[in-house]
């Protein structure tokens, strides 16, 4: 998961399908979900693809993302238990976080 915020100039785009739609500039926190997220809900929730998109009439937009890095222990981590069915297999692999980073 990602918090960013997004200073003044608008920028921020984020994919549908083959269309990037822009993200107005805003005062409060914008939460995108990461790939973490992505695997852990088993592709319940996807990741949003993102870029930052300034042209050369408008000042350079500046973001301020911040990363949650987990704890680094060896924990087996993958999609939660409670979400997977014989009709809803896992559609990822069990990892620890190093392996994830590798």
């Amino acid at each position: 998961m990602k918090i960013q915020v997004q200073d003044e100039p608008n920028g921020l785009q984020f994919r549908d399908g083959d269309v990037w739609l822009e993200f107005p500039a805003w005062d409060n926190l914008l939460v995108s979900v990461g790939d973490l997220l992505q695997i852990f809900s088993n592709d319940n929730y996807k990741r949003a693809e993102q870029r930052v998109f300034a042209d050369d009439m408008m000042e350079p937009p500046v973001s301020l993302s911040i990363f949650f890095y987990p704890a680094r222990g060896g924990y087996n981590l993958g999609p939660f238990q409670e979400l997977l069915s014989n009709n809803e297999p896992p559609h990822y692999r069990r990892f620890t976080l190093p392996q994830f980073f590798h």
